[in-house]
């Protein structure tokens, strides 16, 4: 494929079909990171999803990282199996104490509803825990 910078500073291929914008192609040489040739395409539209899909910066840079990362060939999927297993181990651990200091509240007279609303959790969820659900 053939790419060539529009007046915008988008890159096209021979077909003139928006490839990488000028902004991400800054976003990308801000960040040290090269996209192969012939992948502008695939992170172009990674990009229009993250920022549909994600509000959060942090969240949107993340993917955009990671996404870059595998393009360039260097991402290592054991690690971030290894990675997301352990954020859900903490995962798992924040929700046992949420539970335990939640039911613990509870029987000291808390509401549900109140220590639902502190915890950032849904009622509901307060019950489950209660076991009355």
């Amino acid at each position: 494929m053939i790419e060539t910078a529009d007046r915008n500073g988008t890159v096209c291929d021979e077909n003139a079909e928006a490839v990488v914008t000028k902004t991400q192609r800054q976003w990308l040489t801000d960040h040290g990171l090269t996209l192969p040739h012939g992948s502008g395409q695939r992170f172009a539209s990674i990009w229009r999803q993250a920022h549909e899909r994600y509000a959060e910066d942090h969240i949107r840079e993340a993917v955009l990282l990671a996404a870059a990362h595998y393009l360039e060939g260097g991402a290592d999927l054991r690690a971030l199996g290894d990675d997301l297993a352990a954020a859900r181990a903490r995962v798992d651990e924040q929700l046992a104490v949420a539970r335990i200091v939640a039911t613990l509240a509870i029987s000291d007279g808390r509401s549900e509803n109140a220590t639902a609303k502190e915890l950032g959790v849904d009622r509901m969820a307060v019950r489950d825990w209660l076991g009355k659900r």
